[in-house]
């Protein structure tokens, strides 16, 4: 191919990436995005606080990142400040100095100090959203405000209220909208009247939205889920302080609370699905206390709207993402990995996801999101869907089918590779039985294709417990498990290839004992 066809086909392929990508956004993305304007810094007299009706419930302790002067550690790495934009340092891990997470009084004023209205990362609708509501739990904690607090606050919440972050929309907006109730709630008088309502009113769709029949959040991250039951609560927790507001968030909290519950790994530990990955989210422990705290239990309700099947028996518990990627708008949180599965047997681990280490728009985030770091079954090399750019997906794995009784077996197929053959559809059935897990994957169509059924070894196991179709050829690589943020550890990955004709089908089984 000469350079001026292979240029084509890049603008084929960027053009391809862009259009099935944008296609799915909903007008007011594209409204938000194309009228989107920098605040004005809105100036004014700072309210009155308003009066509580009850005392706020002490609610999730936030781990504190500063470690010494000018030092913070976020994200599994410390570094020295310059300032709170130094350039060259991750934009994640700047948000994560601006959320201010655990504050005290001398980092709330140094932050007003050092960031004047409208300048820099803090000052983005996302970090402020979350900085206000940091804040305003260190106040309802009883803590007296610092110098120019309420100020600063009454400031963040003019700056938020131009830029509510429509163009984004899933839990950036139900962020927004938090801090935006909140803090309507925490001052009295018309402007925080105004504030006040804008929240609900986001809140109040976004609630219906997001929280899907079984309890699940509608991104399909357990990490991302147990955030958002965080945020729940303390919309329950702000509802007790400052009266009701008729969200019906009581229950939707309770039932959030039953689907991580579903979730977790007997370690406490969740299933790494999608964006997933531990040091990030609180444990459900510590939710559950929460709750209880509030007055709500968990409302365990069977898993079927979010797509994830868990089954439990023969001393093994298994899950699969058998759904969609997430909002079709807004599957920022999604990776290819539809079918994946993971697997505990006595109590632990045994294989999953390779789970993510950072989100930073770089080869090591692609790979992350891609098939290959995923469980599940991968044709020709390519992503079941097309992820791309840090955070977007183009095409989409669809779920055209899925069976189960809930308990013992999961039968499911999905569309995502049909555009390397007409009718190509992965089909994955897996069963508990005795001593074992069964997992039967069949492809569908024709042409002749490369077929790699992977499994990610969880950290400490060998690839022994993994028996493979005698039909593939059984390879053993080096593959990459990331237990937070900044953190990579080499595992086994059993890998069965095959190459011929489609359709065709291949049995593996994860052996509870691996002498068998």
């Amino acid at each position: 191919m000469d350079s001026q066809s292979g240029s084509r086909v890049s603008a084929w392929r960027k053009f391809s990436l862009y259009w099935h990508t944008v296609r799915h956004l909903r007008p007011v993305q594209l409204y938000g995005r194309l009228g989107r304007k920098r605040s004005k810094q809105s100036r004014g007299e700072t309210p009155s606080v308003r009066e509580q009706l009850a005392e706020w419930v002490p609610a999730l302790e936030s781990k504190c990142g500063w470690s010494v002067g000018r030092r913070f550690e976020f994200l599994g790495v410390e570094r020295g400040i310059e300032s709170w934009n130094d350039a060259g340092v991750p934009k994640l891990w700047l948000y994560n100095l601006h959320y201010q997470a655990g504050a005290t009084e001398k980092l709330i004023r140094w932050w007003i100090e050092e960031n004047p209205p409208l300048a820099g990362n803090g000052w983005e609708p996302y970090p402020l959203s979350l900085r206000m509501g940091n804040w305003l739990r260190w106040l309802l904690q009883g803590n007296a405000p610092a110098v120019g607090m309420l100020a600063s606050l009454a400031q963040q919440a003019r700056v938020l209220e131009q830029t509510v972050e429509w163009h984004l929309l899933g839990n950036h907006l139900f962020v927004n909208g938090k801090a935006l109730l909140w803090v309507g709630s925490y001052f009295e008088g018309a402007e925080a009247e105004r504030w006040r309502q804008l929240g609900m009113r986001i809140l109040r769709a976004e609630l219906e939205e997001q929280v899907l029949g079984d309890g699940g959040h509608f991104e399909r991250s357990p990490m991302y889920h147990a955030l958002a039951a965080e945020d729940v609560l303390d919309v329950v927790n702000l509802e007790r302080a400052y009266g009701d507001l008729g969200l019906g968030v009581r229950e939707k909290a309770g039932t959030m609370l039953g689907w991580l519950e579903q979730m977790r790994l007997p370690s406490g530990g969740l299933v790494f699905f999608n964006d997933t990955t531990e040091g990030v989210a609180p444990a459900y422990e510590a939710l559950r206390e929460y709750g209880e705290r509030l007055g709500i239990k968990a409302g365990r309700r069977e898993l079927g709207d979010s797509g994830f099947v868990r089954l439990e028996g023969e001393g093994a518990v298994v899950w699969m993402d058998a759904g969609s990627v997430g909002p079709s708008y807004q599957p920022g949180h999604a990776h290819a990995g539809t079918l994946s599965i993971e697997v505990v047997m006595g109590g632990r681990r045994v294989l999953g996801n390779a789970g993510i280490s950072t989100y930073e728009k770089n080869a090591q985030r692609q790979a992350e999101r891609g098939t290959g770091a995923h469980s599940t079954v991968r044709v020709d090399g390519e992503d079941s869907s097309e992820v791309w750019g840090g955070f977007r997906v183009a095409r989409r794995a669809k779920v055209v089918s899925r069976e189960t009784d809930g308990k013992s077996w999961v039968e499911a197929a999905h569309d995502g590779y049909g555009r390397l053959g007409r009718g190509l559809v992965h089909r994955r059935r897996v069963e508990i039985r005795a001593g074992e897990v069964r997992v039967t994957d069949r492809v569908e169509g024709k042409g002749r294709h490369v077929v790699e059924v992977l499994y990610h070894m969880a950290p400490g196991e060998t690839g022994e417990r993994v028996g493979l179709d005698e039909k593939m050829r059984r390879e053993e690589r080096v593959g990459e498990f990331h237990g937070g943020y900044g953190k990579t550890e080499a595992i086994v990955t059993v890998v069965g290839v095959w190459e011929g004709e489609l359709p065709g089908e291949w049995v593996s089984v994860i052996r509870r004992d691996v002498r068998l």
